[in-house]
Formats: structure tokens, sequence, C-alpha cells
């Protein structure tokens, strides 16, 4: 869990850490993602973070998460959906992974 972009912490209680299942496409996704990373870090050099984040800068460091909710929200104005907060997403992915059974 990150609390701010300079912060990490695991997670609040020894129960609340989670494995997920991700179906083959976001698995292949996030794969082909981590793969990118590794370029740009040998390309970046010794300077390159890499922390293992999914969400990085040009420099490899973790996104401020503010960062992210100021994109989704531009994405969200720019082409036009219901308005909708990036962290309502997180609830919608919930249910429908309860729906399925996960």
């Amino acid at each position: 869990m990150v609390g701010s972009a300079e912060e990490t912490c695991l997670a609040k209680t020894a129960t609340s850490a989670r494995v997920i299942a991700l179906d083959r496409t976001t698995a292949a996704a996030l794969r082909a993602h981590r793969e990118r990373q590794r370029r740009e870090r040998e390309q970046g050099g010794p300077s390159h973070g890499d922390g293992g984040f999914v969400f990085t800068g040009p420099n490899g460091d973790p996104l401020n998460p503010d960062r992210l909710t100021r994109l989704f929200r531009d994405l969200i104005a720019e082409h036009g959906p219901p308005p909708v907060r990036l962290h309502d997403l997180r609830h919608g992915a919930a249910t429908l992974a309860l729906a399925g059974g996960s």
C-alpha cells in the first residue's frame, strides 16, 4: 500500500494482505508493462529507480497518487463518460470479482 510518493508501508494488519486472481489478459498486460519498465531501467542507468511499483514516472520513482487522480479526472472530462472517481473503480472491480466468485 502506498501512503504517498515518498512513503510505502505494509498492509494494516497481517489479515488485510491479499492475493488476487487476475484474468489472462490483465496478467499479460502487466507482464508486458514490467518488461517495458525493465527496458527503461536499462536505458536510464544507475540513477533510474526500481522500487517494484507499477505506476512510475520517467525516472522509475513511484507516481504521486494525486497525479493519477488528476490524470483520471482529465480523461473523464475529455472523453465524456458519466463522472466517476478513480476510487469508485476499485469498488466496481471488487463487486464484479465477488459476483464472479473471486
